[in-house]
């Protein structure tokens, strides 16, 4: 058996009620959506950053680790919005160790020479 519209008789009132509920569901779930993003922005993206922080700090990719910290600290980006207070200070905290890693390989963390590393590679050049 099939049921086609001339079948199906709705009163103009019953129409307009259903309009209307749709119309408020549909506004209710626009007014949801940018608080469940931001809910989402705030589990996950600090647990992305400590996961990348962790693969980049367990394959000894120090500098990586610093890159991360950029990307977080990024104004334009405002990733640093999404960590609470307790996970900004253990990022922070996971960032000073990679910095001190570079350090005690005698590089510099920020990726600039160091006088150090400039002085060693004087002393390798061959003198004429």
């Amino acid at each position: 058996m099939t049921i086609n519209s001339s079948q199906i008789s709705i009163g103009k009132e019953h129409e307009l009620v259903i309009r209307q509920q749709l119309e408020r569901k549909r506004n209710e779930w626009q007014n949801c959506r940018p608080s469940q993003m931001d809910g989402l922005r705030r589990i996950y993206i600090p647990q992305f950053c400590f996961l990348i922080h962790s693969v980049y700090r367990d394959s000894n990719d120090h500098q990586q680790c610093l890159r991360v910290a950029d990307l977080v600290a990024d104004e334009n980006q405002r990733l640093h919005m999404t960590f609470t207070q307790e996970n900004l200070s253990d990022f922070l905290a996971m960032i000073r160790e990679s910095a001190i890693k570079i350090l005690d390989h005698k590089s510099d963390p920020f990726g600039c020479d160091s006088d150090h590393q400039h002085q060693q590679q004087q002393q390798q050049r061959p003198h004429h």
